[in-house]
């Protein structure tokens, strides 16, 4: 229904208002819903990785590490302002793509040891692309990948 989206637009507009341009939140890299909703379609971006940030958790994580990656939302910017009036191109050149699994939750349902794989090596290979200066731009819901390039 677009109800995420929309009220992600409005806090943009209230933040604005009150003189906030940046704003940050976590959330699982891992979750192609929400890799599209906060990189490609909002506009955000992240260069910060963590590991495990919740520790053990039930439900949807069950028996997965809890990694975050940190959103950093600058509202001011020209890319977050094409994506406020629908615009999204995604970037035509990345410096590296980083597939995730279309499903991460169907993974866990089904096959615990490679949700487990998939969450290890998304985690190192991110770690290694932010120490070499790389940043998550953009997000190809399609691919489904991250699309990085040099912050």
């Amino acid at each position: 229904m677009g109800l995420g989206l929309a009220l992600k637009w409005y806090q943009r507009d209230w933040y604005l208002a009150q003189g906030i341009t940046h704003v940050r939140w976590t959330y699982d890299p891992l979750r192609v819903a929400n890799a599209a909703l906060n990189i490609h379609r909002l506009g955000g971006q992240a260069q910060t990785y963590f590991p495990d940030y919740y520790g053990p958790m039930a439900g949807i994580n069950k028996g997965v590490a809890s990694d975050r990656l940190l959103v950093d939302w600058h509202l001011d910017t020209p890319r977050v302002a094409a994506c406020a009036a629908g615009k999204q191109p995604l970037l035509a050149c990345a410096a590296l793509r980083l597939p995730v699994p279309a499903d991460f939750g169907h993974m866990i349902e089904v096959d615990l040891p490679a949700a487990g794989a998939a969450r290890l090596l998304l985690r190192t290979t991110m770690q290694a692309a932010f120490a070499g200066g790389l940043m998550v731009q953009d997000f190809d819901p399609a691919g489904p990948e991250y699309l990085l390039m040099q912050s």
